[in-house]
């Protein structure tokens, strides 16, 4: 069977069969097998010609080399490529311009920091309700607009999830609304789409106040609120960049397939809405409000560049790149289109239940041309369908090739552990030093090349160490096994080949043997990591379904010759 511990007796270093009288070969030389040789044999003959040293590591070298500079690449297009600015007049009445937007940006940036009750503020919002009220008294025939500026009444919040048993009192909050709505259609003004955005910011914050007051009291007590049917939330975690997708739900199935079908640079990362919903990010959006207290469907949207500057003496407007408006405005005008004359979003209900079991939408984007949605129950079907075949396959190979190959498994997934184990010790241990030794804690947020020697590089010198470490010990079972069956074949073997020059080389066959092992074990390891993605209703499930699929197929075409 394939993928068997090795069965071929195993020939010191120079040892040949040869026929009597024929010229012995050298130690190096391997004889190629001719048609006769052994093709009714119960006994296979791994003959192959052994790579010297510095050919192998040429050739590790280039393929690392290849993969880093691919990943380099993908890096770039997907995380820099931005939409070029449209203009004024290139974009009509109906369309985005940035060069539109960015005024606004550049009129609210020239008033500074503007905290809760700080004359900033106050010129800020009166900016916000100048702009509104002038689209108000532009109105075309055809679309009626109304504005409000509303002061909310003395509240009181009560959160759940991070937040959880947090109350905070607020009094004297403001809020400038604009609705719009057809003139002619009453049944719109029932039917609302939230876009929500704050312009409150504080030196040296997270960018957000404590217990999301202004979304509460909106929530709370506005009585527009009542006609909402989902919630659109536009956040800042940067300055600039690809406008991303990064939290959905509940229920946003509707929301979530309508943005994937008209959005023209879909930008997603599933995985940060899992990491939201389990807490270990100790912050949280407007979004939380909308989901918790009004009940309401939606997407979260964040700017994630230029992180560490984010809200300090260095968040200057000359960071804002060209074209991250734009494609902000060429995915959001589209999506709001859409999704406000979706027939479906007048059937909604308004309650949904709150948790990470409801966040039933799997999304990702490919390289930000295309997105990817399906539900969260196909996606579980798939991947239990995908881990029971590989689970029987694995059981199955281990139950008819004996104990020595369940041991032999047994250490190569031993191997992988050590290489996490030793990868993750020494990354932890600098990651100590760091802020001991250093003036920053986190010097790589300013200087995101700095990841690579702090952290990546002694990642990999302690996964090369600890796979050294379980690769000698597999090995060394693995020639054990060898020699025991080298000693029961020995006999059989010149009965086979009594006439036929033949060099075996059995230390390359046991290392060849040590190699496949640690990759059916590095297959075990990731179908491990999707089921407890899978168990844990992770929609970035899906990064572990690829990283299960690609190395099995490859595993299976290469095991197609070893058998035949």
């Amino acid at each position: 069977m394939a993928g068997s511990v090795s069965r071929q007796p195993k020939a010191r270093e120079g040892e040949v069969y040869q026929h009597s009288g024929a010229p012995s070969p050298s130690s190096q030389d391997v004889i190629e097998s001719s048609d006769e040789v052994m093709r009714g044999s119960e006994i296979g003959l791994c003959v192959t010609k052994m790579p010297s040293r510095g050919e192998a590591a040429a050739e590790w070298l280039a393929m690392v080399v290849i993969l880093l500079f691919g990943m380099w690449l993908i890096f770039r297009y997907q995380m820099e490529l931005l939409p070029p600015p449209v203009s004024g007049n290139d974009a009509g009445l109906r369309g985005f311009a940035e060069e539109r937007a960015y005024k606004h940006v550049e009129s609210l940036s020239s008033f500074g920091p503007h905290p809760l009750r700080s004359k900033a503020l106050g010129h800020a919002i009166q900016y916000v309700l100048d702009q509104v009220t002038e689209v108000q008294q532009t109105e075309n025939s055809e679309v009626k607009v109304e504005v409000d500026y509303f002061h909310a009444s003395p509240g009181v919040t009560q959160l759940t999830g991070i937040c959880d048993g947090e109350s905070t009192v607020y009094y004297g909050l403001k809020h400038v609304i604009a609705r719009l709505h057809p003139k002619y259609e009453d049944s719109a003004l029932e039917n609302a789409i939230l876009v929500s955005s704050h312009i409150d910011t504080v030196i040296t914050s997270q960018g957000e106040e404590e217990g999301l007051l202004g979304a509460h009291s909106f929530m709370t007590q506005h009585p527009w609120r009542e006609t909402i049917r989902a919630a659109v939330d536009l956040e800042a975690m940067g300055v600039g960049g690809k406008h991303w997708l990064f939290q959905g739900g509940p229920d946003a199935f509707l929301v979530e397939t309508s943005y994937a079908k008209v959005a023209k640079w879909p930008a997603t990362i599933m995985l940060a809405q899992d990491i939201f919903y389990s807490g270990l990010v100790k912050t949280t959006t407007d979004f939380q409000i909308f989901r918790e207290v009004g009940g309401l469907t939606g997407l979260d949207f964040a700017y994630m560049e230029n992180s560490a500057v984010y809200l300090t003496k260095n968040d200057k407007l000359k960071l804002l790149r060209p074209g991250s408006l734009q494609h902000s405005g060429d995915n959001m005008l589209p999506f709001l289109r859409e999704i406000a004359t979706s027939p479906e979003l007048a059937s909604r209900n308004l309650t949904y239940p709150t948790g990470f079991s409801n966040m039933n939408v799997v999304y990702w984007d490919i390289l930000g041309w295309y997105m990817v949605t399906y539900s969260q129950d196909f996606a579980k079907l798939l991947h239990h369908s995908i881990i029971f075949q590989l689970i029987v396959l694995q059981v199955g190979d281990i139950y008819l090739s004996g104990i020595p190959c369940l041991v032999a498994s047994c250490l190569a997934f031993l191997t992988i552990c050590f290489t996490w184990c030793f990868a993750l010790g020494f990354t932890l241990l600098v990651a100590i030093l760091v802020p001991t030794l250093g003036s920053s804690a986190v010097p790589f947020l300013a200087c995101p090349w700095l990841a690579i020697p702090l952290y990546c590089l002694p990642a990999a010198i302690g996964a090369l160490v600890g796979h050294r470490f379980g690769h000698m010990l597999l090995v060394w079972y693995l020639r054990h096994v060898d020699e025991e069956q080298h000693k029961k074949t020995q006999s059989t073997l010149e009965q086979v080949v009594p006439e036929k020059n033949l060099a075996i080389n059995a230390p390359y066959t046991v290392l060849c043997e040590a190699q496949r092992w640690l990759f059916k074990a590095g297959i075990m390891q990731r179908v491990l990591v999707l089921v407890l993605a899978t168990w844990a209703k992770a929609g970035s499930s899906y990064l572990a379904l690829a990283w299960v699929v690609g190395p099995t197929i490859a595993y299976g075409l290469l095991e197609i010759p070893l058998s035949s």
